[in-house]
């Protein structure tokens, strides 16, 4: 008699890739996706009911040690609930779905630029809107004046709107570049998927940068206006991800900084490989400069409080594995 047990094969996902040319790194990412569903498997995670002799069998039949065998209890890959939440009905096991804010002054105003050009904009999401992100590049898509824009995408939804507004852009006659960046991690196929379809529509696509990712969420779009050529500039921590910006605390900063606007400007220069890397008015980047700048700021602070000045560090970050930066915020907020 045949036993049925709920189990979780985890393979290895560790898959590297050797960066040459931006053709072969397409052909590559591929070659890493095909790769990651036949490796070796790391982790067994099996219902914690099943049989001995299930397990046996499953241990053998994968090739794995019997310390990669994991009994679980309760129901794996809760991941796999999210979807859950994309259910229609049942709203009375729902809670109140968290309503973000938009301010006023967005709301009323006929266009995002008219708004950025008065005075720089700074949003927290989710508790206030990833909207004006969205039509911020929606409206760049389609005003006439708008001549250019410059995106990076790291993470993307699956039917995302950004890469809509990007591809609209294009096929408008507007100069459109997209640095999308292949290697993030488990995002790989949809991304390839993107950059193809960007392509398609003309837009220009720069495949991430040589040994790095490029992990900055910026976008700059250039307008012709009465007084010349404006840009306007977008910087954010999360991506352009308009589902997960209901769920991830993020910041979203807009701006028609005529430094900022270089800076950005610069910074697409450097990794669409037009220039070299230039020191940055008001902006920093990894990996040239952006250590030292935070750890400057925090050693600043730092020489404030001991000279009996008002001084404090905000940081808001994903996780923090940097040894020098560490080091120096318990030197601030060690007491002599």
């Amino acid at each position: 008699m045949l036993e049925c047990a709920a189990f979780r094969v985890v393979r290895n996902a560790d898959v590297r890739v050797a960066e040459d040319s931006p053709t072969q790194l397409l052909e590559a990412m591929e070659n890493v996706i095909d790769a990651r569903k036949r490796s070796s498997i790391v982790r067994l995670e099996i219902d914690r009911k099943a049989s001995p002799s299930c397990c046996s069998f499953l241990q053998a039949a994968l090739d794995i040690s019997k310390t990669s065998v994991h009994r679980i209890d309760g129901p794996l890959d809760l991941s796999a609930f999210m979807r859950l939440t994309e259910l229609n009905g049942c709203e009375e096991m729902h809670d109140d779905p968290l309503k973000p804010l938009t301010p006023v002054f967005i709301n009323s105003a006929a266009f995002m630029f008219d708004v950025i050009s008065k005075h720089p904009v700074l949003l927290i999401h989710p508790y206030e809107s990833f909207d004006p992100v969205l039509r911020f590049i929606d409206e760049a898509a389609s005003d006439p004046d708008v001549l250019a824009i410059k995106q990076t995408l790291y993470r993307t939804s699956r039917a995302s709107p950004v890469v809509a507004s990007l591809i609209r852009a294009a096929e408008n006659g507007k100069s459109v570049t997209a640095v999308v960046e292949l290697k993030a991690r488990f995002d790989e196929e949809r991304n390839i998927e993107w950059a193809r379809e960007l392509e398609d529509a003309g837009v220009q696509v720069i495949q991430g940068v040589r040994n790095l990712k490029t992990h900055a969420k910026i976008c700059i779009v250039v307008r012709r206006e009465s007084h010349g050529l404006q840009r306007y500039v977008h910087v954010g921590t999360g991506n352009y991800n308009e589902i997960t910006a209901r769920i991830y605390s993020d910041v979203s900063f807009f701006t028609a900084d005529p430094d900022i606007g270089a800076d950005a400007s610069a910074f697409f220069n450097a990794i669409t490989g037009r220039s070299e890397p230039l020191s940055y008015r008001r902006l920093s980047a990894a990996p040239l400069g952006l250590r030292e700048t935070i750890i400057g700021l925090i050693d600043a602070e730092t020489q404030r409080k001991k000279q009996g000045l008002p001084a404090w560090i905000d940081a808001k970050m994903n996780s923090l594995v940097d040894q020098s930066i560490i080091e120096s915020l318990y030197a601030a907020s060690a007491r002599e």
